[in-house]
């Protein structure tokens, strides 16, 4: 029987920022590459034709053996990212007039790390139910149950839970930050994401992230009204969105979930906030 306990957590949930391809990698190609990577060189790393060129597809150089030239979510294995840090395994170093910079590199490697096809946990808690997904976030609560596995996961759009029989598969701390593959389910009320195995998970490194939570602001009095009738709720307050909850002129972060006809915030955050929003 799955039990459903909501404990406040003293943390502040903040987001990871994503490297954007055209304004901050394109640029890279652009002043290190494109000279003889444009129309020659074999690889066309110009404007409109670099990303296509290079994310998951193999090389043509016969003696790579099939090799990816970026392979999403992997830069250890991209022959892009082993030229770029001089490692090797693929030929010589690029560009050969020298290494990009190390903050450059680093650039590149977030990039390569992030292509890993994952969706938002909003655009998974719209799927259908038996439907599989990616998604990624940051853990926000502790296992909330004894004999199986409830772990809740938050990104900048929703909130869903990480759900499976048995003991963990993979022990999770608040604030770490998760990719999770799994099937989608619908249980009183909850979004869940189900892996089948420790495959389905990986912790990446950081922790918690920076970059702001989206919150709509709402009362004691309006979570402590709301219930499953939606004519109840106060505009805005929707089951998976996080929320800021104005307490006594202190503001607190959480989620809210509907369970079983009622609603709770379940905090991922109870950490008072300054006047700009900011811990």
């Amino acid at each position: 029987m799955r039990k459903v306990l909501f404990i406040p957590l003293f943390i502040t949930v903040i987001i990871a920022q994503t490297v954007d391809y055209d304004t901050q990698i394109q640029p890279l190609w652009n002043a290190n590459c494109t000279s003889c990577h444009g129309n020659s060189g074999g690889l066309n790393l110009s404007a409109a034709q670099s990303y296509n060129n290079l994310v998951d597809v193999a090389s043509s150089n016969n003696a790579y053996g099939g090799a990816l030239r970026v392979a999403s979510g992997d830069p250890n294995n991209s022959i892009l990212y082993d030229k770029i840090t001089n490692g090797g395994n693929y030929g010589d170093s690029m560009p050969p007039s020298g290494l990009m910079s190390s903050a450059n590199r680093t650039l590149v490697q977030t990039w390569i790390s992030e292509l890993s096809t994952y969706t938002t946990i909003a655009s998974a808690r719209s799927q259908e139910e038996g439907s599989s997904a990616t998604v990624r976030g940051i853990v926000t609560t502790p296992n909330f149950q004894t004999s199986n596995t409830e772990y809740g996961l938050q990104d900048g759009t929703a909130a869903i839970v990480i759900f499976h029989f048995s003991a963990p598969y993979v022990e999770l701390a608040v604030g770490d930050s998760v990719e999770v593959t799994g099937e989608i389910d619908f249980y009183n009320g909850k979004a869940e994401i189900i892996p089948a195995s420790a495959d389905d998970i990986t912790v990446g490194e950081g922790g918690l992230h920076v970059a702001g939570v989206p919150a709509n602001v709402v009362s004691w009095a309006d979570l402590a009204q709301a219930s499953n009738d939606e004519s109840k709720r106060p505009e805005g307050m929707e089951p998976g969105l996080t929320h800021e909850l104005d307490f006594d002129g202190a503001e607190f972060i959480g989620v809210v979930f509907v369970v079983t006809g009622f609603v709770f915030l379940t905090c991922c955050a109870l950490e008072a906030l300054g006047p700009s929003g900011e811990a």
